[in-house]
């Protein structure tokens, strides 16, 4: 056999030959056809871009005087097709912007990045449902909302969702496939608020985590994943050592280990006795220097919002660079998606400071933008 496979007179010695040249021939190009897949999406979100996460693009709304002006302004941009009389109806309108922008972004790439936007806009309905949920824990009533550009699916679980007790909640959330610790949690005399959103961040980054992306693409799934981790994860040590929150409640609250807070990190900071101490055991991270300027804005108004507004910065900084470092892939596509996201934020954040009059410079420290104020 081996005198036939090594016999160049012999056919089973071309049919080798041809295979390992099929072998080498696919693994050189097959970077090729994932790049290949993200030069029209990169393209086009590159030239829409986020205009929204600059800061001289936000002042240019902040000057606005009612909510026709606010309009008017942002309408003048291509992308941007606001209408409603209210602010309400406003926020509605940009809800359903960010729905449109991922359905776009869903037909501008290939099938092996459908399941990601699809999970990824669950984030989304996943809020609506910890909302109602909440509302259910904390006996809120509130009218049945017109739920749009959600699934068919997620919209008939919110509509079921309120007319559920509090004491049915914990087996509809089982009977929906929620996970068993979120369950548990709803079925505690009194569940933990704090302890529910880690639990719904949790659910989002898991199912995230188990979704299939293109050749070359996991290093950048697994990167913004690791870094939400992180962004979270601060988030929830600056608001429990506000709130007072045991030693015991923090560690349970662990998301898992991100880019730079491993556990043991984040062991030490759940024994930290203030805001203040979480923040100078953050010395050497990423987050440190722009939480260390905002803390004085914290000590003024004790409300960790500043705080979490600069973590949100700095993860835009974070997915700017997974971009850069990834550009022949999805880095482009998902930092149009994230900053999207923020963008939009910024947005009902300034209608809601013009509605309710409030001066410009109440308004800005509430924005997150990819640069300095």
């Amino acid at each position: 056999m081996l005198e036939e496979l090594l016999n160049p007179y012999h056919p089973l010695f071309w049919v080798v030959i041809l295979v390992i040249i099929g072998v080498v021939f696919w693994l050189l190009l097959r970077p090729f056809l994932t790049t290949m897949r993200f030069v029209y999406p990169t393209a086009k979100y590159e030239a829409m871009g986020n205009p929204y996460v600059k800061v001289h693009n936000l002042r240019s709304l902040l000057d606005g005087k009612n909510l026709e002006g606010f309009k008017e302004t942002l309408n003048a941009q291509k992308d941007y097709h606001i209408d409603g009389e209210t602010l309400e109806e406003v926020h509605h309108h940009l809800d359903a912007l960010f729905y449109q922008t991922v359905t776009m972004m869903q037909q501008d790439s290939s099938k092996s990045m459908q399941e990601f936007y699809h999970k990824y806009i669950q984030k989304h309905e996943l809020y609506h449902i910890k909302t109602a949920v909440k509302n259910i824990l904390t006996d809120t009533i509130k009218d049945i909302p017109e739920y749009t550009m959600l699934s068919e699916e997620t919209q008939q679980l919110l509509k079921s969702l309120h007319e559920v007790s509090k004491e049915d909640l914990p087996e509809f959330m089982k009977h929906h496939d929620f996970p068993d610790e979120l369950v548990e949690e709803l079925r505690n005399d009194e569940p933990d608020l704090t302890m529910i959103n880690m639990l719904f961040d949790q659910y989002f980054l898991t199912t995230l985590d188990n979704v299939s992306v293109p050749y070359k693409c996991g290093q950048v799934k697994d990167e913004f994943i690791k870094r939400s981790i992180d962004m979270i994860s601060i988030k929830q040590l600056l608001r429990a050592k506000q709130l007072n929150l045991p030693k015991d409640t923090i560690l349970e609250m662990f998301l898992g280990e991100g880019k730079e807070l491993a556990s043991w990190k984040y062991h030490d900071l759940s024994e930290a006795e203030s805001v203040s101490q979480v923040i100078s055991g953050l010395e050497g991270t990423s987050y440190y220097p722009l939480l260390k300027e905002k803390f004085e804005y914290y000590s003024k108004d004790n409300s960790v919002q500043i705080l979490e507004n600069a973590i949100d910065r700095q993860f835009l900084h974070h997915i700017r660079d997974i971009s850069i470092k990834n550009y022949s892939t999805m880095g482009p596509s998902l930092r149009f998606l994230v900053s999207k996201e923020y963008e939009l934020r910024n947005l009902k954040i300034i209608a809601k400071g013009i509605a309710e009059q409030l001066d410009a410079n109440l308004i800005t420290p509430w924005l997150v933008t990819e640069e300095d104020d």
